[in-house]
Formats: structure tokens, sequence, C-alpha cells
């Protein structure tokens, strides 16, 4: 009995037996002209300007700076095919950015990241995320982006 969802990494994907943990339907991404995957739906295009590290235990990534002037940017789900989870503090500081997909996976948002983003006015944060920090979206252009009840349920 097979997972019906895919299991993946920066390369591939694959389904999973629910019983013994068996792998079948292994094959690399097929990306289409924005950079997703047409099998498993998963973002795979670079993520340009922003800086990763991987963990010292190599378990996961990390999302520790932006460097570039695009405004419209989306996360990688895994880098150098470990998972992308936490975006540290001040990564996206005082940054032009107007949009940022974060994608599932991600589970903490450190304190200051998007402190100070004038120009941010869209923001998807996935279930995933259960820690958001403290003045993390302060000083954001639109107060209105965030629900408060949803980020304080996240940041106790």
């Amino acid at each position: 009995q097979y997972d019906d969802a895919y299991h993946c990494n920066s390369l591939s994907h694959w389904k999973e037996c629910l019983l013994c943990g068996n792998i079948k339907s292994y094959k690399n991404h097929e990306t289409n002209e924005e950079l997703y995957c047409e099998v498993c739906g998963v973002f795979v295009g670079p993520s340009i300007g922003i800086v990763y590290e991987i963990s010292e235990d190599g378990s996961y990534a990390m999302v520790t700076d932006y460097l570039s002037g695009i405004t419209s940017i989306e996360i990688a789900q895994y880098y150098e095919n470990v998972p992308v989870k936490v975006i540290k503090a001040d990564a996206f500081k005082d940054d032009v950015i107007s949009s940022i997909i974060i994608p599932d996976g991600v589970t903490n948002i450190f304190r200051n990241t998007f402190y100070e983003c004038s120009s941010l006015t869209s923001v998807t944060i996935p279930d995933s995320v259960t820690s958001i920090g403290f003045q993390a979206f302060y000083k954001c252009s639109s107060p209105g982006l965030f629900h408060e009840q949803k980020l304080n349920q996240r940041n106790p």
C-alpha cells in the first residue's frame, strides 16, 4: 500500500510503501516554465539571491541572507537535497521584497526576519510554521497583511 503523496528532495520525487518503506516511482523532477515539477508540484527553481546554509548535523537547511533586488521571491523547499526548515534572524531585514512564498516544511521564522520590509504586501506562510520570532514582521508596510491572532498562536 503506497502513499498517495509524493516524497521529494531537490532532484527527485518518489512514493513510499506505508507498511515497509519500499520506494517506487523514483524519478527526477520534470519542471515547467515556472520551475515547478509537473508531477509532484514542488518548486525546484533557483532562489536567486537567497543565501542558504546547512545545519551542523546536516539534517536541514536555513535561509540566512538575501542578496538580490528581485522583489517577488519563493524560497526553495530543498537546498542541496536537504529540506529548508528555518529562516534565520534578519535574513530579509530592510530588503525591497514585495512578496514571498515560504514553502511547506519551514518550521521556524526567527526574530526580525522581515523587519522594516516596507514594500512587503504578500506573504504565504504554510501551516508547517510553528514558531514566528519576536518582531519578525515589524514595520512591514501593510498592517492588515497578517492576522495578529495567527501570529500570536505561533509565538506564545
